[in-house]
């Protein structure tokens, strides 16, 4: 008998290619003692055996290795089960069952197969600890069901037949096409390193996506059906890759620890080493720095990878790591080399990348250099601004991104960044691989979309021309989401709402509000402001408030006042940005204006980024505001119409607005509105 031996290769990280020998090093679960003999099997002479009264593990993982052996030589090979008899001579795949009973206990989770001249084994720690009446969910939506049997296909399908998981769903399987399947006898086996490894995308839920995507239009929401479709492909892409949990000897699911996002590799050893002075046992170290969606090229993938790697290496239980939804390219290198990194410590992230890369064929170098451009802006510009970035959303990173965009990004770096995937156009593709190239440059063309929506907004200040190039460029943005949904769908309704919680910062519903008008001029000026933590405001009727009455309330804040003395110092970008700090309460913000100064004809007061209720009022008439109903969400931004309320006999009007906060997401206070009138064509039509 032969002992079977788990070893961990490490292959040196490298810049530019990796060898074929070190990378299948790297992949290795396991050593084998004996020589190992080549052999050559047909798949239309190979049948799958599964026992008759197979586990729900075994019969899924029969399917599955049924499923990828087709795709692999593109022959169908047979499931037989319980006393069907294989004909002759047929080579067989004996799936939940072992050659012999004379073999080491197995560890928790733990999948082996064993591969000689007549037939190969698959075998594991099959453990269900949730039933589920589905036995294929019993398999894959319970992380906590030990499926070693089905890892041990998955080994198998990884090492002796080169398939890879680079993405959820069919597109992101790819596997090389052979006539015949070339094996090596011997016996290997995988079990984890972590008695946790999870990977989770709770925005797929549909009991959070129904609420995240409520304020969205009807067309740009993911139904039911759909969301449970991509939840499904993410749990069986966690699967593939060996995730997973056993919390029978493992850690509970209260020990988890929640890392900060901003924590760097080198810092965590010192962040396990409190923690340990704490806990019991070893701690889960739960991340969520892959759930930020913001619809930009991140860079993150290699800076998550070392985590996990330093998190293994320093001693955690296990990892939990939180991602967002959007799976497509490039987003889902980061959330596969965290899962290689979790299901095989020791890999390399060069080997990674190069997995990733593959898919491309031709263009695989022409998608890397892509891929390192933002890598090298996470890390020369993105990460050691952390702090400061967060601190300008107020503890949120995302909204602190989008606030000082122009700051970290550049019509540069994404022309830059886009000229390697042209590049890899030229070149010699399969339709498939030409068709993901594509796809690739889509996504990005969206991304540089997005930051050009949020920068023309974040610089128009009062200027009406940089306004109306800012609703144009949300105008484009909405038509190519709108053309081109199906390619951007994994997280667009997520990142939608994530804008829509940010204050529409991308403006593509305050530009709808524009439609078949222009902005005129912003009502920034002096505001005044008071505040109504006892909600008296309404019955003392400040909504009526006159000129006289509202200055003797406190003048608001501006980030655009000149700066003191110690703000105009420089400050290093680990440091926090001064932003005016406004309570977070019922508020009044009111101003004056003249007669005169409103336009003539149909004009209407267009609000954007706006927290919670508001309601506004002229001279004490209620013009409108986006109080919800039981079935809708406030609008971020919402227009009232302005003109029939004027007064020409008063020389001043009095605004007044009335802003209840929520209590959930980022506080914005009210931003100065703009007037709309009619565009020249829809004037002359009047």
């Amino acid at each position: 008998m032969h002992n079977i031996l788990t070893t961990q290769v490490h292959v040196p990280r490298t810049t530019r290619g990796v060898p074929l020998l070190l990378i299948s090093l790297a992949l290795s679960g396991c050593a084998v003692l004996r020589p190992r003999t080549a052999l050559q099997v047909a798949p239309d002479h190979a049948v799958i055996v599964v026992p008759l009264q197979a586990s729900s593990v075994a019969r899924f993982a029969a399917e599955e290795l049924s499923r990828h052996l087709e795709l692999v030589t593109g022959n169908p090979v047979r499931v037989l089960q319980g006393n069907n008899s294989p004909p002759a001579g047929a080579y067989l795949f004996h799936v939940g069952a072992c050659r012999d009973s004379t073999r080491p206990p197995l560890a928790p989770e733990e999948g082996r197969y064993e591969i000689d001249e007549v037939a190969t084994y698959f075998y594991g720690d099959d453990r269900i600890a949730t039933p589920d009446p589905d036995f294929r969910r019993e398999v894959v939506a319970h992380p906590e069901n030990c499926t070693g049997t089905l890892f041990a296909v998955y080994e198998f399908l990884d090492r002796e037949c080169g398939v890879r998981w680079v993405a959820p769903g069919a597109a992101g399987t790819v596997a090389p096409h052979v006539q015949q399947l070339a094996l090596r006898s011997g016996r290997h086996a995988w079990k984890p390193a972590l008695a946790r490894r999870e990977l989770q995308a709770p925005a797929l839920a549909w009991e959070i996506l129904s609420q995240t995507q409520a304020g969205l239009p009807p067309d740009a929401r993911v139904s039911r059906v759909d969301a449970a479709a991509r939840g499904w492909e993410f749990q069986l892409w966690c699967r593939r890759q060996r995730l997973g949990r056993h919390e029978a000897t493992g850690p509970s699911t209260d020990n988890v620890a929640a890392i900060d996002t901003g924590i760097t590799p080198k810092a965590v050893g010192t962040e396990l080493a409190r923690l340990r002075r704490t806990a019991k046992t070893p701690p889960v170290f739960g991340f969520a720095g892959l759930a930020t969606q913001t619809g930009l090229p991140m860079g993150r993938e290699l800076w998550a990878f070392d985590l996990v790697a330093a998190a293994t290496h320093a001693g955690v239980a296990g990892v939990c790591w939180e991602v967002a939804p959007d799976t497509g390219w490039p987003q889902s290198l980061a959330c596969y080399a965290v899962a290689r990194a979790l299901a095989h410590p020791g890999t390399d992230f060069a080997v990674c990348e190069a997995e990733y890369c593959a898919p491309f064929g031709a263009a695989a170098f022409d998608v890397k250099q892509y891929l390192r451009y933002w890598r090298n802006h996470w890390e020369k510009k993105l990460q050691p601004a952390y702090a400061k970035v967060s601190s300008q959303g107020q503890g949120d990173w995302v909204l602190g991104l989008y606030r000082s965009l122009e700051r970290y990004y550049s019509l540069d770096d994404f022309r830059h960044s886009v000229a390697f995937l042209h590049e890899g156009l030229t070149r010699e593709l399969s339709p498939v691989e030409r068709r993901r190239l594509e796809e690739f440059l889509l996504r990005h063309e969206h991304a540089e979309m997005l930051f050009l929506a949020i920068q023309n907004l974040n610089t128009a200040g009062d200027s009406a021309h940089a306004a109306e190039v800012a609703v144009a460029t949300a105008r484009r943005l909405s038509a190519f989401r709108h053309d081109f949904r199906r390619y951007l769908c994994d997280g667009l309704p997520s990142l939608e709402a994530q804008e829509r919680r940010c204050g529409d910062t991308t403006g593509t519903t305050w530009a709808e509000l524009f439609a078949a008008a222009r902005p005129s001029r912003r009502l920034s000026g002096q505001w005044r402001m008071k505040t109504d933590p006892e909600n008296a405001g309404m019955s003392q009727k400040w909504y009526a408030a006159g000129a006289g009455d509202i200055e003797k309330w406190d003048a608001v804040p501006s980030e655009n006042d000149p700066p003191t003395a110690d703000e105009q110092k420089p400050a290093p970008d680990t440091a926090p940005a001064k932003r005016p700090e406004l309570p977070r309460c019922l508020t009044w913000y009111a101003r004056t204006l003249v007669a005169e100064d409103v336009p003539e004809g149909e004009v209407f007061l267009v609000f954007r980024g706006v927290t919670g209720h508001a309601q506004v009022y002229l001279n004490g008439q209620l013009l409108g505001g986006n109080r919800a109903t039981s079935e809708t969400v406030p609008a971020v931004s919402f227009r009232v119409r302005l003109d029939p309320a004027v007064q020409k006999e008063r020389m001043v009007q009095v605004l007044v607005v009335r802003q209840e906060p929520g209590k959930d997401g980022p506080f914005r206070p009210l931003q100065p509105p703009w007037l709309s009138v009619p565009t020249p064509q829809k004037a002359a039509g009047q």
